[in-house]
């Protein structure tokens, strides 16, 4: 269940000297950060660097979907040591059960804190050692960049294989938030795609492209049977209730 946010305005948008309100660390604006536009997108798939799919506890898509987009942008930075994060701790850090929570509680508890991997956790992130905020900050975020409500921006933002967290409307429900790790096009119409936290039997079967089939079979990684969503551009309207935020760094 997502919240609507407090706003914080920086990201990926042109900006004349640097990126930030004070909320969150400033900084120098780059190329690499800047819309592509429309006449020159093209289809970009980051589904390899998904290890699996959460089944989330009541709520906790936010923090579901943070702790995915993390992982997936360490295993596209070649990072040895990537495991599995727990959201559940990372969600017992700002909320309670069946509230629900915004990205920017998350992204703010990932910058300042961090989270526990899910085998120092546990299942659910209640019961963690005692020197666990010691070892959280090893599982920090240190450059989230807010992509300014714009489905313009997490295309660009995937095309420059940057891993985003939404938030959305869900069709036929409330507030929910995904990790998108793919842009596709139908016709005329453009999608994101990615792994939802609704376990691996619910939703689509994700597609791998002929190098990320290559990429997964020398690791020897299984491809992942379910558990994608895609939400047409028309669908991430809502954007501008929930936020939408690339992960540009992370320990």
């Amino acid at each position: 269940m997502q919240s609507t946010p407090s706003r914080i305005s920086f990201g990926l948008k042109p900006r004349k000297s640097k990126y930030g309100d004070g909320t969150f660390p400033c900084y120098e604006a780059r190329d690499d950060m800047r819309l592509i536009l429309r006449e020159d997108w093209k289809q970009v798939s980051l589904n390899r660097h998904v290890p699996l799919i959460y089944s989330q506890f009541d709520g906790m898509c936010t923090s579901n979907a943070a702790c995915m987009t993390m992982m997936v942008e360490r295993s596209l930075r070649n990072r040895g040591s990537n495991p599995i994060l727990s959201p559940e701790y990372l969600y017992y850090l700002h909320s309670q059960w069946g509230t629900g929570s915004t990205l920017g509680e998350n992204l703010r508890a990932l910058v300042d804190k961090g989270t526990l991997t899910h085998a120092i956790a546990g299942r659910d992130g209640k019961s963690p050692p005692e020197d666990h905020k010691v070892l959280a900050q090893a599982n920090r975020v240190l450059e989230f960049v807010d992509l300014n409500a714009d489905f313009d921006a997490v295309a660009s933002a995937l095309q420059r294989r940057r891993p985003c967290v939404v938030g959305v409307r869900w069709p036929g429900g409330g507030g929910h938030a995904v990790c998108a790790t793919e842009l596709v096009r139908d016709g005329n119409v453009w999608a994101i795609r990615g792994p939802n936290s609704w376990g691996e039997s619910w939703g689509e079967r994700p597609e791998y492209t002929p190098a990320e089939e290559a990429w997964l079979s020398i690791r020897a990684r299984e491809q992942l049977d379910g558990g994608w969503f895609t939400l047409t551009e028309r669908q991430c309207s809502d954007f501008k209730t929930f936020g939408c935020w690339a992960v540009g760094m992370s320990t």
